[in-house]
């Protein structure tokens, strides 16, 4: 698992890095290629069951599908430009905790942009013979967790088809205001 996560994220880095000019000039090309090269690391589907949390099982099949095409385009829009800016940084994995045969923790360290340094947790799960992250959590605060929080509100006030659409129209919303 760790020699998988270090080459992805450097061939990620790298590729940002060869191609900054172009994708700081049309952020749909950067979209692309964070698409091909870093989603097959992630799991959308089960990250996307994690962040509506007891929500999921009152989800319809259907509905379910929507949540995890719009969980990973919520995802893209929420963190690519994150991810974009500490493209000149070089990751350490300092540790790696295994959790049985098929589950493991790796520490990261990342230097900011300011030269802080930034703690990372990636907590990586085998699907199909394939290492894939399910959650992310920098200094102590989960991607997940925190996506939880925020549509469990969303359940609350507008119901699960209200939550839907409003994460459809605001995904639409992001993707306009990057033209």
């Amino acid at each position: 698992a760790t020699e998988v996560i270090r080459v992805a994220i450097d061939d990620v880095l790298t590729t940002m890095r060869a191609n900054e000019a172009l994708y700081t000039n049309d952020p749909k090309k950067l979209q692309g290629m964070i698409e091909k090269t870093a989603l097959p690391y992630l799991s959308i589907p089960h990250m996307a069951k994690l962040a509506l949390g007891k929500n999921w099982k009152s989800a319809t099949g259907q509905q379910q599908e929507i949540i995890v095409r719009e969980f990973q385009i919520y995802l893209m829009r929420s963190y690519i430009r994150t991810l974009y800016s500490y493209r000149y940084v070089k990751p350490e994995i300092l540790s790696r905790e295994d959790a049985g045969a098929d589950k493991t923790v790796l520490k990261v360290s990342v230097k900011n942009e300011r030269g802080n340094t930034v703690s990372l947790l990636l907590r990586l799960e085998k699907n199909d013979g394939r290492w894939q992250i399910l959650d992310i959590s920098a200094e102590g605060i989960s991607l997940v967790v925190t996506a939880r929080g925020l549509f469990n509100d969303e359940i609350t006030k507008k119901g699960m088809d209200g939550f839907i659409q409003s994460l459809i129209e605001q995904n639409k919303k992001a993707s306009l205001n990057d033209n």
